[in-house]
C-alpha cells in the first residue's frame, strides 16, 4: 500500500466552482450562505466534474480557501462580489470561559461519576452556559471553539487541568 499523491487543484476551475456554488447557495437562506457553506458546495461541484479515476481533493482544502491564514485572495474576492464577508471571530472572555467550564463540570458531576458524560459533553454545555450570558450584540463563539479547548493540539492547559480533576482517565 503506497502513499497517495496530493491532488493539485486547477486554480481557474477552483474559482469557477466557487462562483457556481455561490449562485446555487445564495437562494438557500434569506441571510445568504456562510463562507464555509459555499466551500462545501464548491468541493462537491469540483469533485463531480473529475474523471472517475482521479483522486478527489480533501474538503478541508476548500474550507481553508475561505478562512484563516491560507485563504485564497481570488476565492475571497468571488465571495465578496457575492455579498459574503467573513465574520469576525469572537474574542473569549477568559474569566467567563473558565467559569462556564467550572459550572458545567459542577452541574454534570453525577453524570461524570456514572461514566455517562465525556469532556466533549462538558465543552458543549460550557458553550451553552457561556453564550447564555452574552449580550445580543456580542459575537457568539462557535461550539467547535469550545471543543477544541478540550481536545487535540488546541487544548487549553488550564481547562485540561480543571477537567483532569473530574475525569481520572
Amino acid at each position: 500500500m503506497g502513499v497517495s499523491k496530493i491532488t493539485r487543484l486547477d486554480r481557474s476551475r477552483l474559482v469557477e466552482v466557487f462562483r457556481r456554488a455561490l449562485t446555487e447557495e445564495k437562494f438557500a437562506r434569506a441571510t445568504g450562505p456562510r463562507p464555509r457553506t459555499v466551500a462545501v458546495r464548491a468541493h462537491k461541484l469540483y469533485c463531480e466534474g473529475l474523471p472517475p479515476d482521479t483522486a478527489q481533493p480533501a474538503l478541508v482544502t476548500f474550507t481553508q480557501r475561505v478562512t484563516g491564514r491560507s485563504a485564497d485572495v481570488a476565492v475571497l474576492n468571488v465571495l465578496k462580489e457575492g455579498g459574503i464577508e467573513n465574520h469576525p471571530h469572537a474574542v473569549l472572555n477568559r474569566v467567563r470561559l473558565i467559569a462556564s467550564f467550572r459550572e458545567s463540570l459542577e452541574k454534570s458531576k453525577s453524570r461524570i461519576e456514572r461514566g455517562v458524560a465525556r469532556p466533549l459533553h462538558i465543552a458543549d454545555y460550557a458553550h451553552r452556559l457561556y453564550t447564555e450570558k452574552l449580550d445580543i450584540q456580542e459575537i457568539r463563539p462557535s461550539p467547535l471553539t469550545f471543543r477544541r479547548l478540550v481536545y487535540g493540539q488546541g487544548g487549553d492547559p488550564e481547562i485540561l487541568e480543571i477537567l483532569g480533576s473530574y475525569f481520572k482517565k
